[in-house]
């Protein structure tokens, strides 16, 4: 996948993301609109561009860790972080393992945001 290519996934993601769709609804912000948004994004890009799924923990640059980690992707042996602008620059992503597309389908919650994201993603609601 080419740098203009993801360029264009990204736009096309961060014109989706919303509250509803943020794993932290409270958290999300237009200005942070990446916040809360990395599985649902990890699995569009397994799903639409046969991505591998990372998920790892992300020590922040306090050296505390962000709650609930954090997921991204791999597409031709190079990692696609589409949210990492969510963390403050100096967080080190540590301790990674691959997950399977069946780890990030299991939460209820986060199949209605998918669902929600991929319904933006069309163009069927794109206000927030």
């Amino acid at each position: 996948m080419s740098e203009d290519e993801l360029s264009v996934i990204k736009e096309s993601l961060k014109a989706a993301w919303c509250r509803e769709t943020s794993y932290y609804p409270d958290q999300w912000t237009p200005e942070d609109p990446s916040c809360g948004q990395c599985m649902i994004s990890t699995r569009y890009l397994v799903e639409h561009f046969g991505a591998k799924a990372a998920f790892a923990d992300a020590v922040l640059p306090d050296g505390s860790e962000a709650p609930g980690g954090h997921f991204f992707a791999e597409i031709d042996g190079v990692v696609v972080d589409v949210t990492a602008d969510q963390f403050p620059e100096g967080t080190e992503i540590i301790k990674r393992r691959n997950v399977s597309l069946s780890f990030l389908k299991r939460d209820p919650d986060g199949r209605r945001r998918y669902d929600l994201l991929t319904r933006r993603m069309n163009g069927a609601t794109l206000d927030s």
